[in-house]
């Protein structure tokens, strides 16, 4: 990748999904010799299982990284991506089991829009750091967080001002007691993904279709997209 990178410097979008001998020295390759990347997707790659052999340039016009099912993945790992693509607005670390919200904190920023971190470490104190730090999020997938509980998620709702999107799904410990009161804290909130369709009762149900929240549970959800 390293030679090939040098003739790709007006590379705008790589998809590189399930290339499993790629790790994250590919990566920073990409960001040092392609100065117009913008989207980057190593989806089931080998990061966090490599060597870093390539300096650490900046690259702020990547805004979009996907690393979701990279199993090996590390917060020391991500501390040092952060310093690559300051400018990230979506960022996708969804069954990554490894990483919590140490390696998370390194890429929040009030500019971020979308965080996709289904079946991560996060738990209630990577909550209230999303809720301190990302203000301008509007989509956040916590499927399968099972540190994650009602008190995170209050720290979420109320900072998170343009949250459209959240998934809740098989978050075993999050209580939707207080659906009404999530709609009428965050008016923004169109899509609200739970566990099953039990998980919401009928009169929570109209609360939220009219605020025009859309309730949807998961055989019938669909992956949130940015």
């Amino acid at each position: 990748m390293s030679d090939l990178s040098k003739y790709l410097t007006s590379l705008v979008t790589i998809k590189l999904r399930l290339c499993c001998s790629l790790t994250e020295s590919t990566f920073f390759t990409l960001a040092k010799n392609c100065p117009l990347l913008k989207d980057i997707d190593m989806c089931e790659t080998n990061f966090g299982r490599g060597d870093r052999t390539e300096d650490i340039v900046k690259n702020p016009r990547i805004k979009s990284l996907k690393l979701d099912f990279n199993l090996d993945q590390t917060d020391e790992c991500l501390g040092e991506l952060a310093s690559v693509c300051p400018g990230l607005e979506m960022f996708d670390l969804s069954h990554c089991p490894r990483i919590t919200q140490n390696g998370v904190s390194n890429f929040l920023k009030t500019d971020s829009k979308v965080l996709e971190a289904a079946e991560s470490g996060i738990d209630d104190e990577g909550l209230a750091m999303i809720g301190n730090r990302c203000r301008g999020i509007m989509i956040l997938d916590l499927e399968g967080c099972l540190g994650a509980t009602s008190i995170g998620l209050k720290e979420i709702l109320r900072n998170c001002r343009r949250l459209r999107e959240i998934n809740l799904n098989a978050c075993s410990n999050m209580s939707t007691e207080s659906v009404d009161w999530m709609v009428f804290s965050v008016p923004s909130l169109k899509k609200l993904v739970v566990s099953d369709e039990h998980s919401i009762t009928e009169s929570q149900r109209r609360v939220l279709l009219g605020h025009e929240c859309l309730v949807s549970w998961w055989d019938a959800a669909t992956i949130l997209d940015a």
